[in-house]
């Protein structure tokens, strides 16, 4: 997914725009309400081994060939006071972060030297470290800390030249589920 916020030149006044369309939102139902109730965002989950042991179980993503996901239930705390979401599953799990069967080049760790190729066994090795830079799609439920439609998106799309159905987010921390790639987790746990 693009980033328009961190990309779009004159950060701060599309930020404040955006707030401003934020307590508008009940007065532009059609461009202001999200008509979903599941929205999806890519991210690179910080996290430890030990963290990645305590999944709730797996689950297959649709559109994702099969790949067993491991499932967590958190707070998602984002970096920004608005973030972009989608509410496409596949622009959130396959643009944002390559999930497209190739995991290995998604091995994010704080510092590359922890990882290494195995030349006697021709295969990716990885020393067990502290912290993790973890590829995953993150799903929560819209609650009115969320707005945009796709309407509203399209209307975003003519000005940029992006067209994503995005939802915009107002707010600090959300529930949410994460969603690891197995084949990926595995390699640290």
């Amino acid at each position: 997914m693009y980033d328009f916020l961190s990309h779009y030149k004159g950060e701060e006044a599309v930020i404040g725009d955006l707030e401003k369309l934020y307590k508008c939102r009940h007065k532009f139902v059609k461009y202001l309400t999200p008509k979903t109730s599941t929205v999806y965002k890519g991210i690179r989950w910080e996290t430890n081994s030990k963290m990645l042991a305590k999944h709730k179980g797996r689950v297959k993503l649709n559109g994702f060939n099969g790949t067993l996901f491991y499932v967590y239930d958190l707070m998602y705390s984002p970096k920004h006071k608005i973030q972009e979401w989608t509410t496409n599953l596949l622009v959130a799990g396959g643009r944002s972060l390559g999930l497209d069967g190739n995991f290995l080049k998604n091995v994010y760790l704080s510092t590359l030297d922890r990882v290494y190729v195995n030349p006697t066994r021709k295969r990716l090795g990885v020393q067990k470290v502290d912290k993790l830079v973890v590829p995953t799609i993150i799903a929560a439920k819209t609650d009115d800390s969320f707005f945009g439609s796709h309407a509203f998106s399209q209307r975003i799309g003519d000005v940029t030249g992006i067209n994503e159905d995005m939802v915009f987010r107002l707010g600090k921390q959300v529930r949410a589920r994460f969603y690891v790639p197995e084949r990926f987790a595995n390699m640290f746990l």
